[in-house]
Parts: C-alpha cells; sequence; structure tokens
C-alpha cells in the first residue's frame, strides 16, 4: 500500500494536504489554488511540513480524488476487496474511476454508415451540379464583357490612305 493513503484517500496525510491547500487559499485571498502567489505559498507550505517529496502530478490527481471523495468512495464501495487493495495509488484510482463513471459516448439517432454514404453521395452530386452552373455563368459573364469590346472595334472607322 501507499504509505500516504492507507488504501483510503480520508486519511491524515490527504487531508493535511487539504488543509494546507486551505491555508494558502485563504493567505492569499483567493478561491482557486491558481497564480503566483498562491503556489508560492503552497510550496513553502509543502517544504516546511515535508510534503514536498510527492510528485506535482500525483498531489494534483490526489486533490481531483479529495475534491470528488464521496462519489470515489462510493465507487469504490462496489470494487472487490482484491480490486481496492490494487487501486491505492492517486493516479491508478483516478483513472479507474474517471473510466467507470463516465458517460458513455452518445451513439448518432437515426443514420447508419450506409446512409451517411448515400447523404454524402447526394452531396457531392448537388456539388457537381451546381460547379457546372457556375461555370456556364462565368462563360456567359465573359462573352457579355467582351461583346462590346468588338463592337467599338468593328465600329470604328478604318483610316484611309489619301486622307491625311
Amino acid at each position: 500500500m501507499c504509505p500516504w493513503t492507507n488504501g483510503h484517500f480520508g486519511n491524515p496525510r490527504g487531508e493535511a494536504l487539504r488543509i494546507g491547500r486551505e491555508l494558502a487559499l485563504n493567505h492569499v485571498g483567493s478561491n482557486a489554488p491558481t497564480g503566483a502567489a498562491y503556489n508560492k505559498v503552497f510550496g513553502d507550505w509543502l517544504q516546511k511540513n515535508k510534503f514536498d517529496d510527492m510528485d506535482k502530478g500525483e498531489r494534483s490527481r490526489l486533490f481531483t480524488i479529495l475534491d470528488n471523495l464521496p462519489e470515489v468512495e462510493r465507487w469504490r464501495d462496489t470494487l472487490t476487496m482484491t480490486e481496492r487493495l490494487k487501486l491505492n495509488h492517486p493516479n491508478a484510482v483516478l483513472r479507474k474511476w474517471q473510466a467507470a463513471t463516465k458517460p458513455p459516448k452518445p451513439k448518432k439517432q437515426g443514420t447508419s454508415t450506409a446512409e451517411e454514404l448515400a447523404l454524402a453521395l447526394e452531396e457531392i452530386n448537388r456539388l457537381n451540379k451546381e460547379i457546372v452552373r457556375l461555370r456556364e455563368h462565368v462563360k456567359e459573364l465573359e462573352a457579355a464583357r467582351i461583346a462590346p469590346a468588338k463592337l467599338k472595334r468593328l465600329a470604328k472607322p478604318k483610316a484611309t490612305a489619301g486622307a491625311l
């Protein structure tokens, strides 16, 4: 077992960390454990109370567990004794708890892969028709732009040799 959890998370060391966080928050006048001032005060508290040997990530995961302790303990109560004894580290507990309690991904309603493919092919056909229509429109616009210039050139009288 992990020496600082004793197989559960409502233990003195976990509670001490929670108290240390609260003291640091109160000291800096904050509601959230973020910011340089909080980090400095909490870091000093960890060092003074010899809790600075815990990995920052493990401590973060332990805090997540402590913040959700009633739910985590309810989930742990559904496990066998052997499973509970194996899950004595914050990393393992948090990972397994989140996996067990995460809602399943919602399935798409009413469409199968074949239906999605048919819809995609219809959209491709519609877009291809739109491309053809737009190309024809571009040709019409170019023809309308070129026609007046041709007419203007045709309408200019040609210079005669003796007119100078």
